[in-house]
């Protein structure tokens, strides 16, 4: 069953962990949004979401960016659960995000999270070599290093 809200245990709240993953982690920049994700050895996706006075304006509009973050990663559940490994997220407000209703920077958000899951989940590709036999490849991409693993089936 669908969650309705993002609860405690899925957010990021002390000041160090937003500075561990803004520090040590990766940054993907979009349209509506710029975010950090950093690989976590929890048992699921941890998120944290801001927005600056300097990027969004006042404290209603930084509500309503923040808001459509949340709602925005909640609905990308299913896409972050695929991932085998888990990060923590940090999803930083773009003033962009206010001129549009929730369905783009949910895209986007489901954009970003296919973009890491691609990166450490393997493709299996299966390959005709002759009339009976087939290749099966796996093609993986972890830490940086990619990986060609191949097997031979009649």
């Amino acid at each position: 069953m669908t969650r309705l809200f993002v609860t405690e245990r899925d957010s990021a709240a002390e000041s160090a962990e937003f500075l561990r993953v803004y520090d040590k982690g990766r940054r993907i920049e979009g349209r509506f949004m710029t975010v950090f994700i950093l690989a976590n050895d929890k048992p699921l996706h941890r998120v944290g979401i801001t927005a600056t006075k300097k990027a969004i304006g006042k404290a209603h509009d930084r509500n309503r960016a923040k808001r459509l973050l949340r709602e925005s990663f909640r609905l990308s559940r299913a896409e972050l659960d695929a991932i085998s490994q888990r990060y923590d997220w940090v999803l930083n407000a773009r003033r962009s995000i206010l001129h549009g209703k929730l369905e783009k920077p949910l895209a986007e958000l489901k954009q970003i999270v296919a973009k890491v899951g691609k990166e450490f989940c393997p493709r299996i590709t299966r390959m005709r070599t002759n009339k009976d036999r087939f290749l099966f490849v796996l093609f993986a991409s972890f830490a940086g290093k990619n990986l060609l693993l191949w097997q031979n089936r009649t």
